[in-house]
């Protein structure tokens, strides 16, 4: 069976290093849908 993990221990697992990453790709993402769409 699988262990079900609570959210808590799945955060202390993580390596938060790729945080800032993500959020550079989420607002680049964003950016760019943003300009996209303002030329449409």
């Amino acid at each position: 069976m699988e262990q079900e993990k609570t959210v808590d221990e799945l955060l202390d697992e993580l390596d938060w290093g790729w945080l800032p990453l993500l959020l550079v790709v989420l607002w680049v993402v964003v950016y760019g849908l943003v300009g996209w769409l303002d030329h449409i």
